[in-house]
């Protein structure tokens, strides 16, 4: 892989760079420390759905979106996407709700035209991070037109069947043709050896990329682990597939969201329901952190002998940080639970405080406790207070 890599001229990291190939496209900052979630629908089909999923983004805080208009399809009888007649709408859409940037997948460098016309057409409403995507990341006409052009930054992702250098090599082709503006998207990768997913994930190339290149890197776990399984525990493949690439310091997460999921006309299974997409959030904001604390621990704890009394104090005290961090995020997530449980139980006529079930809770929580080795007191104290807080919210 080295040998391909030399190939790497205008992409290749260059310590000595400032910004380390960050840039940002209508006030959103994409590499250089930041993160986004881009999230959306994988191809639009409805001028509803745009509409609908735009405003939960917006309820969200989720400033950049993903909305395809044209989508490569294995089988010519396949939804292939509304094309240019889609695009009004959605940069219409994208300014009322305050999205800056879109990603969108462009096919033929003649939609590179029919996007620019479009946003003009709309005032400038938004902006467009041009994708390409794995069954073009070979097409090297399309890479140079692409690369041709200045308005737009582009997302490459990772070729379907090809190696990493071959892919990267991909986005020098971009590069070279003079735009420099460029992400890269792992995606996974197709083999037989992913089942039971859809691909075989390659996020664990996060760190590659990014100590081969000062492309900003992203990942979409949704064309990674294919259709989604429901788990008991409430994180399913996609959440912890999303994770891996998060705390492997993706900047970015490609996610498909979906109104309706089970209508939808292109990869609907694999898609978040809008009332998910708090709670994937949420996970995605806990892996981030705990990027962000592994990040500061390498900076901050010097390399010295396992026995330096002073190494292990620092290590100690980043622990204690990350744990109370941890604390806060859990009762963060338990006060917004409290608030929508207000909602369940009034939908049940049930009463805000249950004596009974209460007590149930709490011997489950002693027994756990236990078996970890908490002290009963310890517990009492803490759930006193969460459970006080609890029942204000719920106003009981």
């Amino acid at each position: 892989m080295s040998h391909d890599i030399e190939g790497l001229r205008r992409l290749a990291r260059d310590p000595d760079a400032p910004g380390e190939g960050a840039f940002v496209e209508n006030g959103v900052r994409l590499g250089g420390g930041s993160f986004h979630v881009v999230a959306g629908l994988c191809a639009v089909d409805s001028k509803e759905n745009v509409e609908r999923t735009f405003a939960a983004l917006e309820r969200a805080g989720v400033i950049t979106a993903r909305a395809g208009a044209w989508k490569p399809r294995t089988s010519p009888y396949q939804f292939q996407g509304r094309g240019a007649a889609c695009l009004p709408e959605v940069f219409e859409r994208a300014g009322a709700h305050g999205i800056k940037l879109v990603a969108m997948e462009v096919t033929r460098a003649e939609h590179l035209d029919d996007i620019a016309g479009a946003l003009d057409e709309s005032g400038n409403a938004t902006s467009v991070l041009v994708q390409i995507g794995t069954r073009n990341a070979q097409n090297f006409e399309l890479l140079k037109a692409v690369g041709a052009q200045s308005r737009f930054p582009v997302l490459v992702k990772r070729g379907m069947g090809i190696t990493l250098a071959e892919s990267l090599l991909a986005a020098e082709y971009v590069a070279q043709a003079g735009n420099e503006r460029v992400c890269f998207c792992l995606r996974g990768v197709r083999t037989h050896l992913g089942e039971p997913q859809r691909n075989l994930v390659d996020f664990a190339h996060v760190p590659a990329v990014k100590r081969l290149t000062r492309m900003p890197v992203c990942a979409d776990p949704s064309h990674a682990v294919g259709p989604r399984v429901r788990s008991k525990e409430g994180l399913d493949d996609l959440h912890h597939v999303a994770a891996q690439a998060v705390i492997a310091g993706a900047d970015m997460l490609l996610v498909d969201v979906h109104p309706q999921p089970e209508q939808a006309l292109c990869d609907g299974p694999q898609a978040l329901t809008l009332d998910e997409l708090p709670r994937f959030l949420a996970d995605v904001a806990i892996a981030r952190a705990a990027y962000e604390e592994r990040r500061r621990a390498a900076a901050s704890i010097p390399a010295a002998p396992a026995g330096d009394a002073a190494v292990a104090f620092e290590a100690l005290r980043r622990r204690f940080e990350a744990i109370d961090a941890t604390l806060v995020a859990l009762l963060a997530e338990r006060m917004d639970t409290s608030r929508a449980m207000v909602h369940a139980k009034q939908a049940l006529a049930h009463p805000i405080v249950d004596p009974a079930r209460e007590r149930e809770a709490d011997a489950a929580r002693r027994a756990l406790g236990q078996k970890l080795g908490v002290d009963d007191e310890v517990l009492e104290r803490v759930f006193a207070s969460v459970v006080e807080w609890s029942r204000r919210l719920q106003g009981g």
